[in-house]
């Protein structure tokens, strides 16, 4: 059983608020407050696998009491997809601006795995703009996953 303290540490990990949470969990706010507290009534089950489920999307790893005391840990997710990154950036206090509501509406996001992609695809759909826009997102992610970045002269 996942412990209210571990919901607390696991958001703060993300810096997510509570009602981002909420929005990625598809709970309310107010569910979000009473798993994280140690009042009743404690939330359902199915509410607290959203949240859980939320979290670790986020990039936490929920540890069990096997001795040495449940925790939280957040790991990097070297697998996670550009896509997968707006997603959790949108809720969260990531830089990303205007750039990520409208990239998370364009299938063509999925199937980006590099900044040349990347800024060719927004060029054309926005110039000057959208690639600088893009470039902070991006080198946030890159930064987040370790990918090696070549944003040289030719790049800009």
């Amino acid at each position: 059983m996942v412990l209210a303290a571990q919901l607390r540490a696991a958001r703060g990990l993300c810096n997510m608020s509570q009602a981002a949470l909420a929005e990625v969990a598809g709970v309310s706010s107010m569910t979000v407050k009473r798993a994280e507290g140690s009042g009743s009534p404690y939330p359902a089950a199915k509410a607290i696998s959203a949240m859980v489920a939320a979290l670790e999307a986020a990039g936490v790893e929920f540890i069990p009491e096997n001795g040495g005391g449940a925790g939280v840990r957040l790991r990097r997710k070297s697998g996670q997809t550009f896509a997968e990154y707006l997603a959790i950036a949108e809720v969260t206090d990531d830089p990303a601006g205007d750039f990520i509501s409208d990239a998370r509406t364009d299938p063509r996001m999925e199937a980006i795995s590099e900044w040349s992609e990347l800024r060719s695809h927004l060029w054309r759909k926005g110039g000057d703009h959208a690639v600088d826009a893009a470039r902070t997102v991006w080198n946030s992610y890159a930064a987040k996953h370790g990918r090696l970045l070549a944003l040289g002269e030719e790049d800009d």
